[in-house]
C-alpha cells in the first residue's frame, strides 16, 4: 500500500444521493407552513406528512426546486391550507412529482404564483380547493385529480397537460387559459365542463363523459380525435374560428357538437344526443359529418352555414333544419321528419333525400332547390310555401304529391317527376316551364331496342312527368 494514512476511496452519501430530505432540521416551517423550502435544490420525502390546522404542508419560496414525494402522501386535516404551495410571486422552474396530496382544506398543489412549473405522477384527491393549479407555461403529465371540491387541474397560459385523469371534481375537470395543448386526457363526471380551454388551444385524443359540457374550445381552438359521450349538456362546443375534426359526440343530454363564429367541423359523428346532432351559428361549416338517431335534428343552424358531404339519418326531428342563408350540397337525408327544411335564402343542391317521414325538402322564400334526388318521402317530395324561390332540375319520385307550391311568385324549371300520385301541384301566379307528360311518348330504336321513347320538345326549361 502507499505510504501514509489510509484515505477513503468511495463517494460520500451526499455525492451518492445529492438531495435534501424534508424534515424539521433541513426545511423547518413557520407560522403558515409545516415545512418550508427557501433555497434552490432537489428535495425529497422520507415518509408521509400529516397537515396542521392553519398551515400549508410544504411551502416553497425559492425558484429552481424539485420536490420528489417519493411515493409518500401529504395528508391534510380540516382547517389546513394547501398541500404544496408557492406563496411568493415571480418564482419559476419548480417541479413536484411522485406522490399523493389529499384532504387539504385548500388546494392540493397551488403554484399560481410561479411560472414554468412541472407536475408529474401526482394524485390530488379530495382536496377542498383545486387538485393541481399552476401559472403560465406549466406542464402537467400523468396526474390524477379526483373528487376535489373545485377544479381538478387548473393551468394558466401556454400550458401542456398530457395523460391526465380528472374525475368527479366539483368544478371543471381541466381548465386552462390560452394557447394550451391538452393530449390523451380523460375527464369524467365533473360538476361543470370536462375540459375547457381559452383561445388558441389544441385538444387532442381526449375523452369527456358524465360532465355538464364535455369539451369547450374558445377562439381559434382545435379539437381533434376526441370523444364526448354521456354529458348532461352539449358534447363538444367550439367558438370563434375553431376547428373540430374527426371527433364524436354520443348520448349527450343536449346537442352533440356546437360550433359558432366561423368555426368548422369535419369528419365528425354525433348520435343519440338529447338535442340536435350538430348545431351551428354565424358562418359555421360542416364537412363530411354524420348525425344519426338524435332526439331533435341532425343538423340545426341558427344563421349562415355551409354543409357539404354530410349525412343525417334516423333523427327524430329534421335531417337538416336551417333558418337562413345556408348552403347544403352533396348531402344525404334519410328517415328523419323532413329531410331538409329551410326558411329564407337557403340553397339545397345535389342532395339525396329519401324515406323521410313528413317530406323531402321544404322551404319558405328566396331559396334555390337544384339538382336534388327526392325519393319516396312522406306525403310530399318538395314543398314550397313562400315566394321568390327557384326550383330547378330536381328528380322527384314516389310521393303522394311530387312538387307542391302553395304560394305565388316562384320559378319552376327543368324538373322531372314520376310515380307520384300527383306529380305537380301549383297555386296560381307561379312561373314554370311547360309540363310535359312523356309517359306515352313516341318510340324510337336505340341500340336496336324499339321500346325506347323519344321526348317531343325542344323546350330547355320544360318539366317532365315520365
Amino acid at each position: 500500500p502507499p505510504a501514509g494514512p489510509v484515505a477513503p476511496t468511495f463517494k460520500t452519501l451526499a455525492e451518492v444521493e445529492p438531495r435534501i430530505a424534508i424534515n424539521l432540521a433541513n426545511t423547518p416551517g413557520d407560522a403558515d407552513s409545516r415545512f418550508k423550502i427557501t433555497a434552490p435544490g432537489s428535495y425529497y420525502l422520507t415518509g408521509n406528512i400529516t397537515g396542521v390546522v392553519g398551515r400549508h404542508g410544504i411551502e416553497i419560496i425559492a425558484s429552481g426546486v424539485t420536490l420528489d414525494l417519493g411515493g409518500f402522501e401529504l395528508v391534510g386535516v380540516p382547517g389546513s391550507l394547501d398541500g404544496v404551495s408557492i406563496t411568493q410571486a415571480g418564482r419559476a422552474n419548480i417541479t413536484v412529482l411522485n406522490g399523493v396530496v389529499r384532504n387539504w382544506a385548500g388546494d392540493g398543489v397551488d403554484t399560481d404564483n410561479a411560472v414554468a412549473c412541472r407536475f408529474e405522477r401526482l394524485n390530488a384527491d379530495a382536496n377542498n380547493g383545486r387538485g393541481v393549479a399552476t401559472g403560465d407555461n406549466g406542464t402537467v403529465i400523468g396526474c390524477i385529480a379526483r373528487s376535489n371540491n373545485s377544479h381538478g387541474i387548473f393551468v394558466d397560459d401556454n400550458a401542456i397537460v398530457s395523460e391526465c385523469q380528472v374525475l368527479s371534481n366539483g368544478g371543471l375537470g381541466i381548465t386552462v387559459l390560452t394557447s394550451a395543448t391538452i393530449t390523451n386526457c380523460t375527464a369524467n363526471n365533473n360538476t361543470f365542463s370536462g375540459i375547457s380551454c381559452g383561445g388558441g388551444s389544441t385538444i387532442t385524443a381526449c375523452t369527456a363523459s358524465g360532465n355538464t359540457t364535455g369539451i369547450i374550445a374558445n377562439s381559434n381552438g382545435t379539437i381533434l380525435n376526441c370523444n364526448a359521450n354521456g354529458n348532461t349538456g352539449d358534447g363538444i362546443t367550439a367558438f370563434g374560428s375553431s376547428v373540430v375534426g374527426n371527433s364524436a359526440a354520443h348520448g349527450n343530454g343536449d346537442d352533440g357538437i356546437v360550433i359558432s363564429a366561423q368555426s368548422t367541423a369535419h369528419g365528425c359523428t354525433a348520435s343519440t344526443n338529447g338535442g340536435s346532432g350538430f348545431q351551428a351559428a354565424s358562418n359555421g361549416t360542416f364537412n363530411a359529418c354524420t348525425a344519426t338517431g338524435n332526439t331533435l335534428h341532425g343538423f340545426d343552424s341558427l344563421d349562415t352555414v355551409v354543409i357539404r358531404g354530410c349525412n343525417a339519418s334516423d333523427n327524430d326531428g329534421n335531417g337538416f333544419n336551417l333558418t337562413a342563408t345556408a348552403l347544403v350540397e352533396s348531402c344525404t337525408a334519410a328517415t328523419n321528419d323532413f329531410g331538409f327544411v329551410g326558411t329564407v335564402a337557403n340553397t339545397f343542391r345535389n342532395n339525396t333525400v329519401t324515406s323521410n317521414r313528413d317530406g323531402g325538402i321544404s322551404c319558405t322564400s328566396d331559396c334555390t332547390i337544384e339538382g336534388n334526388t327526392v325519393v319516396v318521402n312522406g306525403p310530399v317530395g318538395i314543398l314550397v310555401t313562400g315566394d321568390d324561390n327557384r326550383v330547378e332540375a330536381n328528380n322527384i319520385t314516389r310521393h303522394t304529391i311530387g312538387l307542391s307550391v302553395t304560394s305565388p311568385g316562384n320559378l319552376i324549371v327543368r324538373n322531372s317527376a314520376s310515380g307520384n300520385t300527383t306529380n305537380w301541384s301549383f297555386v296560381a301566379n307561379n312561373r314554370y316551364g311547360n309540363i310535359l307528360d312523356v309517359t306515352a311518348a313516341g318510340t324510337a330504336a336505340v341500340n336496336g331496342n324499339a321500346a325506347n321513347s323519344t321526348i317531343p320538345t325542344t323546350d330547355a326549361n320544360a318539366n317532365f312527368s315520365y
